[in-house]
């Protein structure tokens, strides 16, 4: 098992919101977490079908929409909850991501994995494959 970035729980700390984005096996997850009361609404794109979508951890007010190539989301997280959402895509596919927490844009709240890298703006695009951890 691949071990976290050396960086990871310094960039989780740096916002009060963190989207934390990994695939494997052609599954992707992405992690909503807070340290306060959020809203936090997107919409994932992909060019290839999207199949299988799961979410974790939802309550009655949380949506999730999935369409055949898009899902569109809006959650509201409360202080120290998680949320998760998770779908299947296949192999190098591209995906197109536009988050907002509170209403804006903000690229420090999202991390890739396996890198602990995170994206220069929103919305951004990234291919499926650079998303598998080991």
């Amino acid at each position: 098992m691949r071990a976290l970035p050396q960086n990871f729980f310094h960039l989780i700390e740096q916002v009060p919101q963190s989207i934390i984005i990994w695939g494997k096996n052609s599954k992707c997850s992405v992690l909503f977490l807070t340290q306060k009361d959020s809203v936090i609404s997107g919409r994932i794109k992909a060019n290839k079908k999207i199949s299988d979508s799961e979410k974790a951890f939802f309550a009655g007010d949380d949506s999730l929409k999935s369409l055949k190539d898009r899902l569109q989301f809006q959650l509201n997280i409360k202080k120290g909850q998680i949320k998760l959402i998770r779908f299947k895509v296949p192999e190098n596919t591209s995906l197109n991501f536009d988050l907002k927490v509170n209403g804006i844009r903000d690229p420090r709240k999202i991390i890739f994995l396996p890198t602990g890298t995170q994206p220069s703006k929103i919305p951004f695009e990234i291919d499926s494959s650079s998303l598998n951890v080991k």
